[in-house]
């Protein structure tokens, strides 16, 4: 399936093209040159037009326009586009395969001795001491590269993430994503309830990664120049993950992922979670935890009214935690409409996670009961009243009865 424009009125990709070819020049040999800063204006707003089919889920979007953009004809259209990209995407997916590893760091004490995961198909191995001799050129490639971050501290441990991608920004796209997906598992149970006041810039996570990422050929070797960072790092302590119970809490819930009926979507959620409680700006990070919970209560539109029910559902004391989650939903609506930068905000973020993590949790334990989200949240709707859930059990047998008598009636 090709790469289309999204359907509907609301986006209008000729008009983005339009200025884009303003501003394009393209040579007698066919390179492409641009004038000014319009066409990283008009980038982001393409690929949003975009829709993308599922063997594109891995491949660096932005690149992908970019490059469209710069090897499409003179006669730059939303048609001739749409034949650039798609070409752009033949070619990414017809490159060969390459085994890469990427390099990073984590907020881990590091382990007494080294360990791996496998998740998303990519090995993570979380290493007792420093990186291995043949990766020595990251550190003289960081050096050289003029970027806001300075390596982590020496107690964070260093991880390396074997990959296959096809292209080094791919490699790191899918390492990051298997890092991001478990360091959820880990914040879900190791995340603090609360804390004290005065640390409000602090990020939630207790597990974060480092600030620096780098991507090596399977002999060591620089696969790139580049070099990957974060540019908003906050540096947290660093946790030991071997305490507790959480190696074996991060083993059931990946065996629940795998049988859950509708797992990509579970993922998603928590990927969101996770990359949300980064954030230093807590309002911020309080939006991007309430798209996590709407994706998987409202999942198909915002529909607020539902997302209260459902997620208070789960409770015993339902209009207690009705009353809390009308809270949250009121500041939400302050937070995106007026602007409103409450000193509260890290509060609203740590009851917002005390609704997410039961939510989760509930679907971690019966997805594979329900064979789709839709299907769980039709659970979610039925009424918290045990007469009222009798009486629809009688209703329903009656029905049963009604469509398929007794053989013998």
């Amino acid at each position: 399936m090709p790469i289309k424009w999204k359907s509907g009125p609301r986006f209008k990709p000729g008009v983005i093209l339009k200025r884009v070819r303003a501003v394009r020049t393209v040579s007698e040999t066919g390179q492409s040159f641009f004038v000014g800063f319009d066409v990283h204006e008009c980038t982001p707003a393409l690929q949003s037009m975009l829709s993308f089919p599922d063997v594109a889920e891995n491949v660096d979007r932005a690149t992908l326009v970019w490059n469209a953009l710069s090897n499409a004809p003179p006669d730059l259209s939303p048609e001739t586009f749409l034949v650039a990209i798609n070409r752009q995407l033949d070619e990414l997916l017809a490159t060969k395969i390459e085994a890469y590893c990427v390099l990073t760091t984590i907020s881990l004490l590091a382990p007494r001795s080294t360990f791996e995961r496998t998740v998303e198909d990519c090995q993570i191995t979380f290493l007792k001491g420093k990186f291995p001799a043949e990766f020595a050129k990251r550190e003289s490639a960081v050096a050289q590269q003029s970027i806001p971050v300075k390596e982590t501290r020496a107690d964070y441990c260093r991880v390396i993430v074997r990959v296959h991608a096809k292209s080094p920004q791919s490699s790191v796209s899918n390492a990051l994503r298997a890092l991001d997906l478990q360091r959820a598992v880990w914040c879900l149970y190791a995340n603090s309830d609360m804390e004290i006041a005065g640390q409000g810039w602090k990020p939630i996570n207790v597990v974060k990664l480092g600030p620096i990422h780098t991507v090596h050929l399977a002999d060591g070797e620089l696969a790139t120049k580049s070099i990957w960072f974060e540019p908003n790092y906050a540096e947290v302590s660093s946790f030991d993950v071997g305490t507790g119970n959480y190696k074996k809490l991060s083993a059931d819930t990946f065996a629940k992922l795998q049988k859950s009926n509708y797992r990509r979507v579970l993922v998603e959620a928590l990927l969101k979670f996770v990359r949300a409680l980064d954030e230093r700006d807590q309002n911020t990070a309080f939006l991007k935890l309430w798209g996590a919970a709407e994706s998987l209560l409202v999942p198909d539109h915002a529909d607020y009214e539902k997302f209260v029910r459902r997620c208070s559902f789960l409770y015993k004391e339902r209009e207690f935690h009705m009353q809390l989650l009308e809270h949250l939903r009121e500041y939400r609506n302050t937070s995106v409409h007026a602007g409103d930068e409450s000193d509260l905000a890290k509060t609203h973020c740590f009851q917002l996670q005390a609704f997410f993590r039961p939510l989760m949790l509930f679907h971690l334990h019966h997805s594979a009961e329900f064979s789709s989200l839709s299907e769980a949240n039709d659970f979610l709707d039925l009424s918290p009243d045990p007469a009222a859930l009798q009486r629809k059990r009688y209703l329903l047998d009656k029905a049963i009865l009604f469509v398929s008598p007794p053989a013998n009636s």
